[in-house]
């Protein structure tokens, strides 16, 4: 499964259902690629389709965002629910740029 696109140079990352440790790793791989091949520049994070998120999305999130420079290459969209209050609880959303 494809939990990864590009538009133009953004790497689009989008999980539907459970984004959890096992799909971190998937993510991880894809994430890789596109910047290692696809010259990816910035990372938008659409929550749009996610209804859980774990503390391993917290930890790649972080890292995805270390690898584009920060905060003016990196943004999550769409963000509500299960999945906005476990990064608020992990203060986050003071971190991030979140996007409702």
């Amino acid at each position: 499964m494809e939990y990864i696109t590009m538009d133009g140079d953004t790497a689009v990352i989008h999980v539907s259902g459970r984004y959890d440790l096992i799909k971190t790793a998937y993510v991880d791989k894809e994430l890789k690629e596109a910047i290692n091949t696809h010259n990816c520049k910035k990372i938008t994070v659409d929550f749009s389709d996610t209804t859980f998120s774990d503390s391993a999305v917290n930890r790649q999130l972080k890292r995805a965002y270390d690898m584009v420079g920060g905060k003016d290459n990196f943004k999550i969209v769409n963000c509500k629910g299960a999945v906005l209050k476990a990064l608020q609880t992990a203060n986050l959303d003071k971190f991030f740029h979140i996007v409702a």
